[in-house]
């Protein structure tokens, strides 16, 4: 997943400019993969970036998943445990 995730990295940045890129998917980090649902966590700073990255990017990162063959069907945008700050409930 992890050499997938850099080429995709690298797309993404051609596609949505460096300055889009460094701001909001450049942080982004891999998580949790689930083999039975085919479904892979991206983990993010918070909430609010987590809910605008999936807004934005949603689409475009489970096209570029399914598009590098690494077994991903979906992706899910998520904020990371280990982030700082209150939680939306």
């Amino acid at each position: 997943l992890d050499a997938a995730w850099s080429r995709i990295r690298t797309g993404l940045r051609g596609d949505v400019g460096a300055r889009m890129f460094d701001q909001w998917l450049k942080p982004a980090r891999l998580g949790d993969y689930c083999p039975f649902s085919q479904t892979l966590d991206i983990l993010v700073a918070s909430d609010f970036t987590a809910t605008f990255v999936a807004g934005q990017f949603g689409d475009r990162l489970r096209l570029a998943w399914r598009s590098a063959q690494a077994g991903v069907r979906d992706v899910r945008i998520v904020r990371a445990p280990d982030a700082a700050g209150p939680r939306l409930l």
